[in-house]
C-alpha cells in the first residue's frame, strides 16, 4: 500500500500560498485516504462475452503469474497459545464446543442451520449453504480455530475452501494452503487473504486436519448519506500467531465478480452478522468468540452525555476521514453529542467562530484544523477568551500551527493562541514514525494513563516546539531518533490550565493510521475526561 503524500509549504514564503490554496481546493473536492493503492478496471471480450478486468497497484485480481505477483514467504506456525484462545472479559461466545452453541447461528435466511456437530467442532456440509451468527456485529475482535479437512480433493480453490465474513461482506479466506498447496492458487485468494484484495504478508498454514488460529480486529467502513464511503473497512489479522495484515484497508468489497474482479463497496448498515462460507468442503470450526468494539458501556441513568464541537478543516491533512475516527473513539470512551463543523475554507471558519454565543451550547471543544495564515489579533483573542472563561478545549496536531504564524511578534508579549495551548510551535521534521516517552515525575496524569510508555506511532511528524510557557505540564516527548531534525526530543503531549479553561494539547496525529490506533484513541478520551472534570 501506498502513503498518500502531502508536502509541508513554508508559510513564510510567498510564492507558496498560490500553492496551499490550490492544495485546499483539491482536498475539498475529493476525500484523501492513507495507504490507498491504485485500483482501475477495465472491461475485455474474450470469446464473445465481456469480462470485467480489476488491477490493484497494477497487479492483476486473482494474478498467479509468479513473475509479476509475489507469493507470501512460508513460515513455521507458532506454537498454539491456549490462553490466548480463551474469550476475555465482555467477549460473546458464538461457539464453545458444545451442541446448544449451534443455537448461535442460522442458515443465512433465518432458517435452522444444516451445519453437522461433530466431536465438538461446527462441520460445513456441502450445498447447506453459509450460515450466520443470529447477532449482529459493527466493529470488533474476533477469534476462531478452524481446521480444512484431511481428505481435500483437488488443488488451489478446490481445497479445503470456506471463508469467515466481517458484517456478511468482507471475507478473509479460509482454505488449505500448506506444503505442496501453498502455491497452487492465486494469492489474493489463499488462506488468509482477504480475498482479491490483498495478500497475506506470510503463509502461516498448518496441515489439512490440525487446528489452525484467526484473531482478527476489524474496523467497519462509514458511508454518507449518499453512499459514499467515508472511512474504509480495516483489517488487523494474526493467522496462527503471525501478523499477516497489518491495519490494511480495503479499497471495497471482497465478493466474487467475475475471475479477475471483485466487487465495489455498497452501502450498509452500522452492523451485519458473522458469516462461514460453504464453499462444499467439509471445513471444521470450534473455539468462536467476538468482542464487539462498539459496545458503549453502560452508564448510570444520571451520567452526562457531553455536548462538544468537533472544528476541523485547513490544509495538509485528511480531514474528511480523521473526524469520523475521533469523533467515534472519544464517543466509545467518553459518552458525547456532536456538532462537526468541517470547512475548508479559512474565511467561512472565522465567521462561524465570530458568531454570538458559538460556544455556549457546548461543553468542550476539539480544534482539528490548520489555519495557518490567520493575522487578525481582535479574532484571535476573541477565541481564546472563550477559553480563559472557561471552556475546556482539546487541541490537536497542526491546531499547533493555527493563528499565530502570521500574527506580529511584539516585545515582552506571548500571542494569545499559543498562550493558551501553553506552547508555541514552528514546523516539524520528516514523515517518520515518533517514539513517545511519558515524563516520569508525571507519569500519574489522568490523561496518560493508559498510553505506553515508548508507544511508537505508525506514521508521523514530529513538530519542533520552541517554547513550552511556565505553568505547562509536558506529558511526553517525541523522539524521531537523532539522524533527522528535529534532532532533539520535543514536547508532543501536554495540558495546561487558562485562565477557568483546561486545555489538551498533542502534536501527534498528522496521518489516519496513527488516529485510528487505541493508544491515540485512549489518550484523546483521557483527555476528554480531564478538561471536563469527570
Amino acid at each position: 500500500m501506498h502513503q498518500a503524500k502531502f508536502l509541508w509549504h513554508d508559510v513564510h514564503m510567498i510564492n507558496m500560498l498560490k500553492y496551499i490554496i490550490c492544495i485546499q481546493a483539491t482536498l475539498l473536492a475529493t476525500q484523501v485516504f492513507a495507504k490507498v493503492p491504485e485500483v482501475r478496471t477495465e472491461v475485455r471480450e474474450e470469446n464473445g462475452k465481456k469480462i470485467n478486468y480489476m488491477f490493484i497497484d497494477g497487479i492483476k485480481v486473482h494474478e498467479t503469474d509468479p513473475a509479476k505477483v509475489t507469493f507470501p514467504p512460508v513460515v513455521e506456525p507458532k506454537p498454539y497459545d491456549a490462553q490466548a484462545s480463551n474469550p476475555p472479559e465482555g467477549a460473546i461466545v458464538l461457539f464453545d464446543g458444545s451442541e446448544s452453541s449451534m443455537s448461535n447461528w442460522s442458515a443465512m435466511n433465518g432458517s435452522p442451520t444444516k451445519w453437522k456437530f461433530e466431536n465438538g467442532a461446527l462441520v460445513a456440509v456441502s450445498r447447506a449453504g453459509n450460515i450466520r451468527t443470529k447477532q449482529e456485529f459493527g466493529s470488533c475482535r474476533l477469534y476462531l480455530e478452524f481446521a480444512t479437512p484431511v481428505t481435500s480433493k483437488g488443488t488451489g480453490q478446490a481445497s479445503g475452501n470456506s471463508g469467515v465474513f466481517l458484517m456478511g461482506n468482507y471475507e478473509v479466506q479460509v482454505l488449505n494452503s500448506f506444503g505442496a498447496n501453498a502455491n497452487s492458487t492465486y494469492p489474493d485468494g489463499q488462506c488468509g487473504a482477504l480475498y482479491g484484495r490483498a495478500i497475506p504478508l506470510v503463509n502461516a498454514s498448518r496441515a489439512p486436519g490440525e487446528w489452525q488460529t484467526f484473531d482478527i480486529t476489524f474496523i467497519r467502513p462509514l458511508f454518507d448519506e449518499q453512499g459514499k464511503v467515508t472511512r474504509r473497512a480495516k483489517f488487523r489479522v494474526l493467522h496462527n500467531g503471525h501478523l499477516i495484515h497489518d491495519d490494511v484497508e480495503l479499497t471495497g468489497g471482497t465478493g466474487w465478480a467475475g475471475p479477475h474482479a471483485v466487487t465495489p463497496y455498497g452501502k450498509h448498515g452500522d452492523k451485519g452478522p458473522i458469516r462461514l462460507q460453504d464453499h462444499g468442503n467439509p471445513v471444521k470450526y470450534r473455539n468462536i468468540w467476538v468482542v464487539d468494539t462498539e459496545k458503549k458501556k453502560e452508564s448510570s441513568s444520571t451520567a452526562k452525555v457531553l455536548k462538544a464541537l468537533f472544528f476541523t478543516g485547513g490544509c495538509c491533512h485528511d480531514y474528511g476521514q480523521q473526524k469520523n475516527i475521533i469523533i467515534e473513539g472519544i464517543h466509545a470512551r467518553a459518552p458525547t453529542q456532536w456538532q462537526v463543523f468541517h470547512e475548508m475554507d479559512e474565511k467561512k471558519s472565522k465567521a462561524f467562530l465570530q458568531k454570538e454565543g458559538w460556544a455556549d451550547p457546548f461543553d468542550y471543544v476539539v480544534y482539528d484544523h490548520c489555519y495557518a495564515h490567520e493575522k487578525d489579533v481582535a479574532f484571535i483573542e476573541s477565541v481564546t477568551a472563550v477559553h480563559e472563561a472557561g471552556m475546556p478545549a482539546l487541541a490537536l496536531h497542526c491546531a499547533m500551527h493555527s493563528y499565530h504564524w502570521k500574527v506580529p511578534a511584539k516585545e515582552g508579549e506571548v500571542k494569545a493562541w499559543p498562550k493558551m495551548l501553553g506552547a508555541s510551535s514552528k514546523g516539524h521534521g520528516p514523515k517518520k514514525s515518533i517514539t513517545v516517552n511519558i515524563v516520569k515525575e508525571n507519569a500519574n496524569h489522568p490523561v496518560i494513563k493508559d498510553l505506553p510508555d515508548g508507544w511508537r506511532t505508525p506514521e508521523g511528524e514530529l513538530y519542533n516546539v520552541q517554547e513550552v510557557y511556565p505553568g505547562t505540564t509536558v506529558l511526553a516527548y517525541g523522539d524521531n531518533g537523532n539522524t533527522t531534525k528535529p534532532l532533539e526530543p520535543q514536547a508532543c503531549i501536554w495540558v495546561n490550565q487558562h485562565g477557568k479553561g483546561r486545555i489538551f494539547s498533542t502534536t501527534i496525529g498528522h496521518h489516519n493510521s496513527t488516529v485510528s490506533t487505541k493508544e491515540y484513541l485512549d489518550l484523546l478520551g483521557n483527555a476528554v475526561k480531564w478538561v471536563t472534570g469527570q
